[in-house]
């Protein structure tokens, strides 16, 4: 009788176990429910003032060099600070010059050896080998640092200098 009361004990306590896992489980659904919602609601705004995927953002490279990129090119590397900047919700905390570009502090011949990369990257896929970028002569450590920064680090790990 003992025995049965200690198992009977056990199974409550692993129903009540359960149960909040169970609401846990749905509090977490609701979330990303929520988050998702949001996320549609933020793509909505950003389409209606115009910064879809395909709107064009002008790069201004330490004032010696601006480029124009697609935002869909930007974005391509999900959870790099790239895609996080042009996504569209950091609009108003990055740096613009007198021309409306988006002002980078990195030389052009860091950013536009990155930019050939990534464009020549979006049409490739996910899972090919793609060439290594040359970093330019002297600039290693300002590469390293902006590859770092950009998030882009498992693409291109540090070099010895």
């Amino acid at each position: 009788m003992t025995e049965l009361q200690h198992c009977e004990g056990q199974m409550e306590q692993e129903k009540s176990r359960l149960e909040q896992e169970r609401a846990a489980i749905e509090s977490d659904r609701q979330q990303i429910e929520e988050d998702r919602k949001c996320l549609e609601a933020e793509k909505a705004v950003m389409m209606k003032n115009g910064i879809g995927q395909n709107s064009l953002v002008g790069l201004n490279f330490r004032g010696e060099k601006t480029v124009v990129m697609k935002r869909s090119v930007l974005c391509q590397i999900e959870g790099s600070m790239l895609a996080a900047m042009f996504s569209g919700r950091y609009e108003d905390n990055l740096d613009y010059d007198r021309d409306g570009n988006v002002y980078v502090g990195y030389p052009p011949s860091v950013m536009v050896p990155l930019m050939d990369w990534l464009t020549g990257r979006q049409d490739v896929p996910a899972d090919a080998e793609f060439p290594d970028v040359k970093v330019p002569e002297g600039m290693g450590n300002i590469w390293d640092g902006a590859v770092s920064f950009l998030g882009f680090s498992q693409f291109f790990p540090c070099q010895p200098h």
